[in-house]
C-alpha cells in the first residue's frame, strides 16, 4: 500500500526514518513572522497576527514548528513550517512541504495553471479521482509548464458563485502542488518544495524552514478568490516604489534589433518612442562581453564598448536627455563556454563529472550555491550599475537547472536545487539599494527593493484572463509584440480591434 501524501519525512539515523509528532504547546504574536533570505507577505498596517504550533518528536529529537500568519481583513492565512535539530546526532530532512491541508469528502475539482512558453498558465479542470493528483516542476524554476497555484472547489462552482480554496507556493524552485483521496473518501493537499533533489542536513541545533504558501478560500466563486489575492499582493508582498502609482510605460529594443546594435541605434529608437509617451527604454540582451549571439559572453558582465563606446556612462545621458529613464538587460545565473568567465572558471558552471553538460539555448548554469561564484558577479553587475543613472533592471532566466548533482564540499548543509536557489536570493538581496526596479521572466527571485514582476509575451486582454487568477493585472510587465519574429512564425499577440 502506498505511503499517503506527507507534510515532512526525515532520516535520523542509517536505517530509521520514522516520525512521530506530539503538540507540545502553542503561541500567539500580535506580529508577522518573517523568513529571512526568501519571499514573504508583510504587515503593511500592522493588523496581522502568528499562531505557532509546536510539535516534538521525542525519539528524533526535532522540533517542528507550524507557523500560521492571518490577515483577517484579506481573509488570507500565511504557512510556513520550521523543523529544527535539538539533538546531538545529524538529521537529514527528506521532505519538507509548506502547507498540509485536509478535507473530509472528495466532492470536488482540482483546477491547475499549466501550458508552455508564450502559452503560459492555461486553465486545466478535472474532478478529484482515487489516488493522488499532482503538478509540479523539477526544472530548478517553477517554470512555463505548470505554476505553483492550484484551486480546489465545487463541481459546479464559476466565476461569481461556489466554495473555492487557493493554495499558492511563494517559491520560485522545484516544487510539488499533490492532492490524494484516500479510501475513506477525503482529500489531503500538500504544497511545497519537490522532494526530488532535496535532502538537507541539520546538525545539532540545525534548522531549516519551508517557503511560505498562502491560502484563501471564498464561498462566492473564483472572482473573490482573484480580488483576495490582488489585493494582498499588491499590498503585502510587492514591495514596490510605485506602489498605488501607476507603472512607467516602457519600450525595449530586443525584437527592433536582437543583439545587431549600436549605441546610435539604440537612441533612435529612444527618440522615436518619447513623442508617444514612453517613459522608460530598456536596453536588451547583447550589451556586454563579446555577445554577437546566444552562444557567446553570457558571464562577461562588462559593457562592450565597440557597440556603446565610452560605455553606459556615456549612452544612458543621451537617453535621459529625451526624458525617458534607462532599464538595463541581465541574466546573473548563467554562463556562456564561449566567455572569459567559462575560461577562466569552467568548475563554476553545474555539471555532472565525467559527463558531458547539458546546454539550454546554447548555455550553462551558474552554481550559486557558491560564495565566490556569487560574489564575483555581484561585483561585475555593481561596477555596472554604478557606471550610470539605471532606473530598472530585468532580470532575465532563459533555461532550466539541469546537471545539478551532489558535491558534498560545496553544497552544505544541504544539497540539490534549493540552495541553487537561495543562492539567486542572495544577490538581489544584497544589492536591493542598487536594484530600484527588476523584471523576471521565468523566476522570482527578488525581495525588498526588488520588484517582482513577470514579463509576458501577451496582448492585456489575454494577460488579464490567464494572469489575474492569483496576480493582480499591474503585477506582469506586459511586453507586447506586433510581428510574430522570434516566436518560430507564430503570432504572439492578436491585433486589438
Amino acid at each position: 500500500m502506498p505511503k499517503p501524501q506527507m507534510l515532512l519525512s526525515l532520516r535520523y539515523t542509517s536505517v530509521v526514518s520514522l516520525f512521530g509528532l506530539l503538540f507540545a504547546l502553542n503561541s500567539c504574536k500580535h506580529c508577522l513572522h518573517f523568513i529571512t533570505g526568501a519571499d514573504t507577505f508583510f504587515d503593511r498596517r500592522g493588523k496581522a497576527e502568528t499562531l505557532v504550533l509546536h510539535l516534538v518528536d521525542a525519539a528524533a529529537q526535532v522540533v517542528v514548528s507550524l507557523y500560521f500568519g492571518v490577515f483577517e481583513e484579506l481573509d488570507l492565512i500565511t504557512r510556513t513550517v520550521r523543523v529544527k535539530n535539538v539533538g546531538e546526532s545529524t538529521v537529514r530532512l527528506c521532505k519538507c512541504a509548506s502547507l498540509c491541508l485536509d478535507f473530509l469528502h472528495t466532492d470536488m475539482d482540482l483546477i491547475t495553471f499549466n501550458g508552455h512558453h508564450l502559452m503560459e498558465r492555461c486553465l486545466d479542470r478535472a474532478s478529484l479521482r482515487s489516488g493522488v493528483q499532482s503538478v509540479g516542476s523539477t526544472r530548478g524554476a517553477s517554470s512555463h509548464q505548470h505554476n505553483p497555484f492550484v484551486i480546489l472547489c465545487g463541481h459546479q462552482a464559476d466565476e461569481d458563485s461556489g466554495l473555492c480554496y487557493g493554495a499558492m507556493l511563494l517559491y520560485s524552485g522545484n516544487f510539488e502542488a499533490a492532492v490524494e483521496c484516500s479510501q475513506y473518501e477525503n482529500t489531503r493537499m500538500v504544497m511545497g518544495i519537490h522532494p526530488h533533489h532535496f535532502c538537507w542536513t541539520l546538525p545539532p541545533n540545525g534548522e531549516f524552514t519551508a517557503p511560505e504558501a498562502a491560502l484563501v478560500c471564498s464561498p462566492t466563486g473564483f472572482g473573490d478568490v482573484s480580488r483576495q489575492f490582488h489585493r494582498a499582493v499588491r499590498e503585502h508582498l510587492v514591495r514596490d516604489p510605485y506602489q498605488g502609482k501607476r507603472h512607467p510605460v516602457l519600450i525595449n529594443n530586443w525584437e527592433a534589433t536582437y543583439f545587431d546594435f549600436t549605441a546610435d541605434k539604440l537612441v533612435s529608437i529612444a527618440r522615436e518612442a518619447a513623442p508617444l509617451g514612453i517613459e522608460l527604454f530598456v536596453m536588451d540582451d547583447g550589451w556586454f562581453g563579446k555577445r554577437d549571439d546566444d552562444n557567446s559572453g553570457l558571464g562577461d558582465w562588462f559593457v562592450n564598448e565597440k557597440k556603446l563606446p565610452g560605455g553606459l556612462g556615456a549612452l544612458v545621458p543621451r537617453v535621459n536627455e529625451l526624458g525617458l529613464k534607462f532599464g538595463i538587460w541581465v541574466e546573473p545565473e548563467m554562463v556562456s563556454e564561449d566567455s572569459g568567465l567559462y575560461r577562466a572558471h569552467p568548475d563554476w558552471a553545474l555539471r555532472v563529472p565525467g559527463r558531458a553538460p547539458a546546454r539550454g539555448r546554447g548555455q550553462l548554469v551558474l552554481d550559486f550555491s557558491r560564495q565566490d561564484v556569487r560574489d564575483h558577479i555581484y561585483s561585475q553587475l555593481k561596477t555596472v550599475l554604478d557606471s550610470a543613472p539605471i532606473a530598472y533592471v530585468k532580470w532575465d532566466m532563459n533555461r532550466s537547472l539541469t546537471d545539478v548533482c551532489r558535491r558534498p564540499a560545496r553544497l552544505p548543509p544541504g544539497r540539490g536545487v534549493p540552495p541553487l536557489c537561495a543562492g539567486g536570493v542572495r544577490i538581489p538581496g544584497a544589492s536591493a539599494h542598487r536594484l530600484p526596479g527588476a523584471a523576471h521572466r521565468g523566476v522570482l527571485r527578488g525581495r525588498r527593493a526588488v520588484r517582482r514582476r513577470y514579463a509576458v509575451l501577451h496582448a492585456p486582454d489575454l494577460v488579464q484572463r490567464r494572469f489575474r487568477r492569483h496576480r493582480p493585472p499591474a503585477h506582469p510587465v506586459r511586453h507586447v509584440l506586433l510581428l510574430p519574429s522570434g516566436n518560430h512564425g507564430r503570432p504572439c499577440v492578436r491585433r486589438p480591434q
